[in-house]
């Protein structure tokens, strides 16, 4: 994937939410690769594009927390009980996800913008209950 396409269609998208305060930041470049930032919500969204995916990231205490409705939301949106790496390792800081679609992505933007939209195609936290249940007794089996 192009990352100037990205971001064009990640400009498009905050466009379209209309909310002013909810803006691209600075591409920065983290061990070569760029990373765009989403700012003015709680904290910041991060979004590195992959050659076959993206990789997106929450940083700010507050959305970064496994109890917070950002962390909550990235989990029931992908269908995994947490998220599947850290941003910076180390200190455990930055939890991402693997997103392959762009239509997820949106979804993951208006819900960080604070818009809620009809018909997003969430899980509901039924849905993620079950998962963990399927979970929990397949690792039992084993």
């Amino acid at each position: 994937m192009d990352i100037e396409l990205e971001r064009e269609k990640l400009q498009e998208l905050l466009n379209e939410i209309g909310n002013k305060a909810i803006k691209l930041g600075k591409e920065q470049k983290r061990g070569g690769k760029p990373n765009i930032s989403i700012k003015g919500g709680d904290g910041t969204l991060w979004i590195r594009v992959r050659p076959d995916m993206y990789d997106v990231a929450l940083s700010g205490k507050t959305i970064e927390n496994p109890n917070g409705y950002m962390y909550k939301f990235m989990c029931n949106i992908t269908q995994k009980m947490q998220h599947d790496k850290y941003g910076h390792p180390k200190d455990e800081s930055q939890p991402k996800w693997e997103i392959k679609d762009f239509k997820v992505i949106k979804k993951i933007v208006y819900q960080y913008a604070g818009v809620e939209k009809e018909n997003m195609g969430i899980a509901s936290m039924e849905e993620i209950e079950l998962l963990k249940y399927k979970k929990q007794i397949i690792l039992q089996g084993s």
